[in-house]
C-alpha cells in the first residue's frame, strides 16, 4: 500500500528538481545567448572599422604583402586576431602567421563560421583552433566588391572572458538552486509533520473503532479541516456501520442473480432513460457498458421495431409483447411492461428480451419437414390410388391392362420405399446411431467404388476418369467404411443422373495441407448460383432438374453434408449453369 507522506515527499522533490532544471536551462541558455549577442555586436562594429582599411583590389590581385599589412593594422586598432580569406577558403593573410607559412595553412572554407557567413552574411562559432590549438571565438563576415563576394574577414579572440562569465553564471545558479532546495525542504518538513500528526491521530482513532464491537467516535482535532472530517465521520459512522454490510450483501446477491439470467432485462424511467440492465442486455445490443449507462434507449438500441414499440408504450402505457426476426438469422421475443418500484403512478417500464432463435428455427424446420414429407409421400400415394381405382373399374378379363397398372403401382411403391430408406439413413447419421469411426486407409474403398461406377458410366456412354494421388502411400483418416461409401455413392449417382449425354465425370483424390481432398466433377446441367446455398437442405431440388430425375428424393446431398460433418470435414460446391459442377470434400488426415 502506498504511503501518502512518502509519495508527497517524492512528488515535491521531483517537482523541485524539475523546476530547477527547467529554470537553469532557460537562464543558462538565455545568458549565453545574451553574451554571444554582445560579442557579435562588438565584433560587427570592429569589422565595419576594418572594412574601411582594406583595399579589396588586393584580394583579386592576391597581394599577400598588402593583405598582411592590413591584418596587422586591423589587429593594432581592434586588438583581435585578424584573418583574411579568399572566397574559395584560402587564407590570404593572418595577423598571427607569417606570409611564408601561409602555404601550410589548410583551406578554411569548411569552417562553421565561414559556412554561416557564406550563407547568411555573417557567422559565429566557439571552437578549438586547429592552427594555434587553443579555444577561440570566431566572427566572420563577407567582403563585397559591389554585389559580388570577393572574400571573408574573420576576427578571433580567446574565450577566456566569456568562459569566466559563463562560469560565474553557473556558480550563481548552483548557489540559488541550493538555497531554493533548502527552503523547500524546510517548508515541506514543517507542514508535512503537522499534517502527518493529524492524520496519525485520525488513523489511531479509526483503528481503535474498527477493532471494537461498535463505533466509538473520533475525538476533536486541532486543525479545522481535520476536525470537520472527524465530525462527519462520527455522524455517518454509526448509521453506515449497520447498513453497509447488509446492503452490500443483498446488492451482490441481486446483481449475481440479475447477471446470471439468460434473458436480457433492462429498466427505464418514464422518459426512456436506462436505470438498470444485466450483462445479457448489453451483449444483445452489441454495445459496451459505457455506451449504455445513463443513456436514453434511442442512443444505443438500433432495432427499429423495438424502438417503435417503446415509443408506443411511452405514449399509451399498454403492455406490448412480440416475436420477430432480429438481425441476421436470429429471432427474439420481447415484452415491454410497467416497472413497479414504488407507489408512484409512473415508474417507467421494463424490457425483457428472450433469444428464441433455436426454438424458431426448430419450428421452421419441423414445418418444412412435415410439408416436404407430406408432399413426397402424397405424390406416389396419389398415383397408387389412381392406378388402384382404375384396376377396380376395369374389366377383370383384361390381364394386359391389369399388369400395366400393377407395374406402375410397384414403381410408386419402390419410390416410397426409397424415400423411407433415405429418411432412415439421414436420421441415423444425424443421431450418430451405432456409428463407429476408426483409423483407416480409404483408397481401397475409392478403388471399389470407381470400378462399380466405371461400369455404370460405360453403359450410359459417359466418360469416367479417376485421378488418385499418393495412392500407395500409407495415409489414414478417422472414418467409417459404410459412411464413406454412402457419401461417394450419393455424389457419383447424382453426377451420372444429371450429366449430359456423352458427358464426362472425374473422381479425384489428393492430399493438401494435411487434408484429404475428394473431388467429384461432372459436365452436367449445373446449378444456378442463387440455389447453391440451399442445395444441401432436405428435400430441396433444383427447379431445372426435376424432369431429369423425377424419382429422386431430394435427400442425397443432405445425407452427404451430415456425413462430412460427422467425419469432422467440410464440403464445398462450385457450379455453373449448363457447364457442370464440382463437389469438393476436405477430410482431416490422422497420420
Amino acid at each position: 500500500m502506498k504511503n501518502i507522506s512518502k509519495l508527497l515527499k517524492y512528488s515535491v522533490f521531483c517537482l523541485s528538481i524539475t523546476v530547477i532544471l527547467i529554470t537553469n536551462v532557460i537562464i543558462w541558455h538565455g545568458s549565453k545567448s545574451f553574451l554571444v549577442d554582445e560579442i557579435k555586436s562588438e565584433m560587427n562594429q570592429k569589422v565595419n572599422l576594418a572594412k574601411k582599411i582594406i583595399d579589396l583590389n588586393a584580394f583579386t590581385e592576391y597581394d599577400y604583402s598588402s593583405l598582411k599589412i592590413f591584418t596587422n593594422e586591423i589587429k593594432r586598432l581592434t586588438g583581435l586576431r585578424t584573418t583574411l580569406i579568399s572566397k574559395t577558403g584560402t587564407v590570404l593573410a593572418d595577423s598571427e602567421i607569417d606570409i611564408q607559412k601561409l602555404g601550410s595553412v589548410e583551406n578554411h572554407f569548411g569552417r562553421p563560421e565561414i559556412q554561416d557567413a557564406f550563407s547568411s552574411g555573417s557567422g559565429f562559432a566557439i571552437r578549438r583552433s586547429t592552427t594555434i590549438n587553443k579555444d577561440l571565438m570566431y566572427y566572420c563576415e563577407n567582403l563585397y566588391s559591389g554585389k559580388r563576394v570577393v572574400g571573408f574577414i574573420r576576427f578571433a579572440m580567446f574565450s577566456t572572458n566569456f568562459d569566466e562569465q559563463m562560469g560565474n553564471i553557473t556558480n550563481l545558479l548552483v548557489i540559488s538552486d541550493l538555497i531554493f532546495l533548502i527552503s523547500v525542504f524546510i517548508f515541506f518538513l514543517y507542514y508535512n509533520n503537522k499534517m502527518r500528526s493529524q492524520i496519525e491521530t485520525l488513523h489511531i482513532e479509526l483503528e481503535n473503532s474498527r477493532n471494537g464491537n461498535f463505533f466509538t467516535g473520533i475525538s476533536p482535532q486541532e486543525f479545522a479541516e481535520f476536525d470537520f472530517l472527524s465530525s462527519s465521520i462520527n455522524l455517518l459512522g454509526s448509521k453506515l456501520q449497520n447498513n453497509i454490510s447488509v446492503l452490500s450483501e443483498r446488492n451482490n446477491e441481486l446483481l449475481g442473480v440479475f447477471n446470471s439470467l439468460e434473458v436480457s432485462v433492462a429498466a427505464f424511467n418514464s422518459n426512456g432513460k436506462i436505470l438498470y440492465y444485466n450483462s445479457a442486455f448489453v451483449d444483445l445490443t452489441n454495445n459496451p457498458q459505457s455506451a449504455v449507462s445513463g443513456e436514453y434507449f434511442y442512443n444505443f438500441i438500433d432495432f427499429p421495431p423495438l424502438i417503435n414499440d417503446i415509443q408506443d408504450y411511452i405514449k399509451n402505457k399498454i403492455t406490448i409483447k412480440k416475436l420477430c426476426k432480429y438481425f441476421r438469422d436470429t429471432y427474439i421475443e420481447y415484452q415491454i411492461s410497467p416497472l413497479i418500484l414504488s407507489d408512484l403512478e409512473d415508474n417507467g417500464f421494463l424490457i425483457t428480451i428472450t433469444d428464441v432463435t433455436n426454438i424458431q428455427k426448430t419450428e421452421i424446420m419441423r414445418q418444412d419437414f412435415v410439408s416436404n414429407v407430406s408432399h413426397e409421400f402424397k405424390t406416389p400415394l396419389t398415383s397408387i390410388r389412381g392406378y388402384a381405382e382404375t384396376l377396380l373399374s376395369s374389366k377383370p378379363n383384361n390381364p394386359e391392362v391389369q399388369e400395366k397398372f400393377l407395374q406402375k403401382i410397384a414403381k410408386q411403391t419402390y419410390q416410397l420405399e426409397s424415400i423411407v430408406n433415405d429418411l432412415l439413413q439421414l436420421s441415423r447419421v444425424e443421431k450418430n446411431e451405432n456409428i463407429v469411426l476408426q483409423q483407416m486407409n480409404p483408397f481401397q474403398i475409392f478403388e471399389d467404388i470407381s470400378t462399380d461406377f466405371q461400369i455404370q458410366c460405360s453403359t450410359k456412354n459417359l466418360f469416367f476418369k479417376t485421378e488418385f494421388q499418393n495412392q500407395g502411400k500409407e495415409l489414414l483418416i478417422n472414418a467409417n467404411a459404410n459412411l464413406l461409401q454412402m457419401l461417394l455413392t450419393n455424389l457419383l449417382v447424382n453426377a451420372i443422373q444429371y450429366c449430359r449425354e456423352n458427358g464426362k465425370i472425374w473422381f479425384r483424390v489428393k492430399e493438401a495441407d494435411n487434408e484429404l481432398v475428394i473431388e467429384i466433377e461432372d459436365t452436367g446441367v449445373g446449378i444456378p448460383e442463387k440455389e447453391i446455398q440451399r442445395i444441401f437442405e432436405r428435400f430441396y431440388r433444383v427447379e431445372n432438374t426435376r424432369n431429369i430425375n423425377p424419382e429422386g428424393t431430394g435427400l442425397g446431398l443432405s445425407i452427404v453434408k451430415h456425413i462430412v460433418e460427422l467425419l469432422k470435414g467440410k464440403i464445398e460446391l462450385e457450379s455453373r449453369l449448363n457447364e457442370g459442377s464440382v463437389f469438393r470434400i476436405f477430410l482431416p488426415i490422422s497420420r
